[in-house]
């Protein structure tokens, strides 16, 4: 299957906040990265390491003080169509229904609704929200909120997929029916992806490679190359050897950074 999704490049980048008091704090220091087309990264750290901030850079909402990042070997400047983001509080329009929340794109983009109404249904499917359809966010699960979210995101068929911390909020069988969701999805729909995650269990599961960052200044500690193959199902990951031996070098390098 062809790869929809781009290189993702981050060159020597650095990013410094200018405080109330004129002082600066450095967020992220001299970061180099390379996440090749339908690749998944995730990033794991201490709070305040920088996740986050390298995130927003990649999305075009903030600019870097030093370095740049490129997709598809163009420099990243501004926010754009080639990248969607998932937050972990889903970013849904609450006066919209399930249908017309992932249809939302589409129609702004101009495309009529013959073409995307069909579109629209298989993401419905793909995403287990059938019956759903006309239910508004405040009655879906937190669980059903991600799902829709996601659909929102994939149907603009972005190069580059971001996703800061997008399970966190929920309980652990949601959390692990939605890891496993999303790697049904990629099988298909194969954008590179940048997910940010606090657990380390999550991070190798979904993963092809594992960046651990230092406290802030956040800067590469060390980057992991996942070996499972894809498909991949939890259960048989977590029962390999390199499962556990990953999460224990993975867990030593974030705790020992943190002091």
């Amino acid at each position: 299957m062809t790869p929809i999704g781009h290189e993702l490049g981050i060159e020597n980048v650095s990013k410094r906040f200018v405080l109330s008091d004129a002082s600066e704090v450095t967020a992220v220091r001299g970061i180099n990265l390379r996440v090749a087309p339908a690749e998944v990264m995730s990033i794991v750290g201490p709070s305040g390491c920088g996740k986050s901030t390298l995130l927003r850079m990649i999305a075009g909402f903030e600019k870097p003080s030093a370095g740049r990042i490129l997709l598809g070997g163009h420099p990243i400047v501004r926010p754009g169509l080639d990248r969607g983001v998932v937050f972990q509080q889903p970013a849904l329009y609450p006066w919209l229904d399930v249908f017309d929340n992932i249809a939302f794109g589409p129609r702004m983009r101009g495309r009529p609704k013959n073409q995307y109404r069909p579109q629209v249904t298989r993401f419905i499917q793909a995403v287990g929200l059938e019956g759903s359809e006309h239910h508004y966010p405040y009655q879906l699960s937190g669980g059903m909120k991600q799902r829709l979210q996601i659909a929102r995101v994939l149907i603009n068929a972005p190069e580059l997929l971001l996703m800061d911390e997008p399970f966190g909020a929920l309980d652990a069988q949601t959390r692990l029916d939605m890891q496993e969701l999303l790697l049904q999805l990629l099988q298909e729909h194969r954008p590179t992806i940048f997910f940010i995650t606090h657990d380390v269990e999550e991070a190798i599961f979904l993963s092809d490679q594992v960046c651990v960052m230092s406290a802030r200044p956040g800067k590469v500690i060390e980057t992991f190359q996942i070996p499972f193959e894809r498909p991949r199902l939890y259960a048989d990951v977590a029962a390999s050897p390199d499962f556990a031996a990953l999460k224990l070098k993975i867990l030593s390098l974030v705790h020992r950074k943190k002091g």
